[in-house]
């Protein structure tokens, strides 16, 4: 292993899932894509 893959190993927590609320105000470029592909899942997902 990596050094660089050792340091995110001890950075990652439990592996929960928190919600998170999402700030327009906040979010960037990378951020505002992330939301649409989420919508875009959720959207697949509750076709299924």
């Amino acid at each position: 292993m990596e050094a660089k893959e050792q340091r995110q190993e001890g950075k990652r927590g439990d592996g929960k899932a928190e919600d998170v609320e999402f700030s327009m105000e906040l979010a960037d470029e990378d951020d505002m894509e992330a939301w649409k592909r989420g919508e875009a899942a959720d959207k697949r997902a509750q076709q299924s």
